[in-house]
């Protein structure tokens, strides 16, 4: 089993990994800003995860196409 990443080591010091979970449901109109939001943080350590619970909007489609960088659940 592969280690796990718990801290990350910045020209600051070294930060506890944190993750953030965001849970959606047809949740389009609010979705980006939400994800924006998040990317905007300054703190080095973030991951952000999207667990979209089979939504019927284009939720899925934003996140793919404009949120690269967050770990998309697609349940």
């Amino acid at each position: 089993m592969a280690e796990q990443q718990t801290a990350v080591e910045s020209s600051r010091g070294l930060y506890p990994k944190v993750a953030v979970i965001v849970l959606n449901w047809n949740g389009h109109d609010v979705l980006g800003d939400c994800l924006r939001s998040l990317n905007s943080l300054t703190y080095p350590a973030v991951e952000t995860i999207v667990v979209d619970n089979a939504s019927s909007d284009d939720s899925v489609i934003i996140v793919k196409k404009e949120f690269a960088n967050c770990l998309l659940i697609e349940n």
